[in-house]
C-alpha cells in the first residue's frame, strides 16, 4: 500500500533488508545448533548420585543400575524420601514447609544438584568418566 509520498508502508518491508542480515541470521542459527550438540550426544559413562546428610556423605547410588525404582529414606534434621528410577533421582517427600526440593524434579545429568535445606539433605549427580575440567576461568 503506497502512501501519498509514494513510499510503501512499514508493514510491507522485507524481513531481511541486506545480504549481511541473512548471513548474520545464519551464523546465529549455526551457533545455537552447536550449543545443543553436547546435550544430544549420549554419554556412556556411568552416573551415580552422592547423597549428603548434614554435610557428610550418607550414601552413594549407582543410577544406571536401578531400573525398576527404589525408595530411600534419609533422616537428617527432618525426614526425607528419595526416589531412584530409570537413571534419575529426586526428592519424593519432605517435611519441609515450602517443598522446593520436591519441585526441583528428577536429576539425571552429571553436575546436577538438589537440596532440602531444612532437612540438611543434598543430592549431587557425578560421573565416573575422567572428563577433566568442565569450565576453566581466569
Amino acid at each position: 500500500m503506497a502512501s501519498r509520498s509514494g513510499k510503501k508502508s512499514s508493514s510491507a518491508l522485507p524481513l531481511f533488508r541486506r545480504k549481511r542480515d541473512v548471513i548474520f541470521a545464519g551464523i546465529l542459527t549455526a551457533l545455537a545448533a552447536l550449543m545443543l550438540v553436547p546435550s544430544l550426544v549420549k554419554n556412556d559413562s556411568a552416573l551415580y548420585a552422592v547423597i549428603y546428610c548434614n554435610g557428610e556423605v550418607y550414601d552413594t547410588v549407582d543410577l544406571s543400575s536401578v531400573k525398576d525404582g527404589r525408595t530411600l529414606r534419609v533422616t537428617g534434621k527432618s525426614e526425607v524420601t528419595l526416589r531412584v528410577e530409570n537413571g534419575s533421582i529426586g526428592f519424593e517427600y519432605s517435611d519441609c514447609p515450602d517443598k522446593l526440593c520436591i519441585k526441583s524434579g528428577n536429576l539425571r545429568y552429571k553436575g546436577q544438584t538438589a537440596a532440602c535445606l531444612p532437612a540438611g539433605v543434598m543430592i549431587a549427580v557425578r560421573s565416573n568418566a575422567d572428563g577433566g575440567a568442565d569450565v576453566i576461568s581466569y
